[in-house]
């Protein structure tokens, strides 16, 4: 740390190698989720560090891109994308390209009448509000499979035949899959009023 404030210090990162294809993956129980509530708002938050921004998948939730209520967070080209079958695709118009640490939230809540408060995503603190080409936003009072007893993969993507691609190459740290909640970003780190920067 420096004298003034701390440096940026990311406790407890994993390191994953996508040529060595590796991933996270939990099934929850089936006694562990509302359907009403837990599969409509949820909260996903987590540090990442990329070594290969061509293409690499953080999150999987659902056997194939295709399958109704799959949920898949990526990047591709530097834009953090988010899938959802039906109807939910959002790039962001700003690139992620540092080699630095970068934290995102993603928080969904399917319950709400305007599109756009759907689904929020955050990185370092602010909100992406500005998306490449047109935004789909997912049905109002959607199931996802997430939080319920289906295959949830930290470090991979599955495409709509099931197929694995796109293995994480780089690191990831406190990662919360937070239920039946949408959180902002202040629930998870702070602005350092000395450097300005997201902590």
């Amino acid at each position: 740390p420096t004298s003034a404030s701390g440096a940026q210090v990311i406790d407890g990162s994993l390191r994953f190698d996508s040529i060595k294809s590796q991933y996270l993956s939990r099934t929850p129980s089936a006694s562990t989720y509302n359907t009403y509530t837990d599969q409509r708002k949820f909260t996903i938050s987590f540090w990442t560090k990329v070594d290969d921004y061509t293409g690499a998948a953080w999150f999987n939730c659902g056997a194939t891109a295709a399958t109704t209520g799959n949920l898949q967070l990526y990047i591709e080209s530097g834009q953090f994308i988010v899938l959802g079958e039906p109807g939910l695709y959002l790039a962001s118009a700003p690139r992620f390209r540092d080699t630095g640490w970068y934290h995102f939230v993603v928080a969904v809540d399917t319950n709400q009448a305007t599109p756009a408060n759907r689904v929020k995503v955050y990185a370092n603190g602010s909100e992406i509000t500005e998306f490449t080409g047109s935004p789909g936003w997912g049905n109002q009072y959607h199931n996802f499979l997430v939080n319920t007893n289906t295959n949830h993969e930290i470090g991979t993507y599955v495409n709509s035949s099931g197929t694995q691609l796109y293995y994480y190459d780089g690191y990831i740290s406190q990662w919360y899959s937070i239920q039946g909640q949408t959180l902002g970003p202040e629930n998870f780190g702070y602005t350092d009023p000395l450097t300005n920067t997201w902590r």
